[in-house]
């Protein structure tokens, strides 16, 4: 396997369900069947974000990484950030009881290749040591018909 850089700069993401186990359990059964549909609209969402140039890969259960060459940090915050919110909304609009999306973005100066190809391994590590971090989650609280959508924002720290 051969390694070198990449000579550019590329803004990466990864975006992860969180507490889908209570999803899962909710829906039982149905889950196996609807699985492929929330994989689906991941996916669909994430492919209509993106350029032609841009990436992504399937990490696990819906965790994607994401790769877009031609954005800015900020850009690519966004985008994760609307491809979060459309896929919450298409999956459970008013019928919510409570799911959060995380997504973590970073700006990566000249990724390393691995066989021509974006090292995703080390893209997904360097976003976890020192990425921007955002979760959105959704909920409807007991005494609101209306699903309560809030943001948390948090810069992660290099672990020495």
């Amino acid at each position: 396997m051969q390694e070198h850089e990449c000579q550019s700069n590329v803004s990466a993401g990864k975006i992860h369900v969180l507490g889908l186990d209570p999803i899962k359990e909710k829906l039982g059964d149905k889950w196996k069947r609807l699985s492929g549909l929330v994989h689906k609209l991941f996916e669909t969402a994430i492919k209509d974000a993106q350029s032609p140039s841009d990436q992504y890969v399937v990490l696990d259960e819906l965790s994607y990484a994401l790769v877009f060459h031609d954005l800015s940090f900020e850009e690519a915050d966004r985008i994760c950030a609307s491809i979060s919110t459309k896929v919450c909304k298409a999956l459970f609009g008013e019928q919510i009881d409570e799911v959060s999306v995380r997504s973590v973005v970073s700006a990566i100066k000249n990724p390393p290749l691995k066989e021509d190809k974006l090292d995703i391994g080390w893209i997904e590590d360097v976003l976890e040591r020192s990425g921007s971090e955002t979760i959105y989650a959704q909920s409807v609280q007991s005494s609101s018909k209306e699903p309560v959508a809030i943001v948390e924002r948090n810069k992660l720290r290099p672990q020495p």
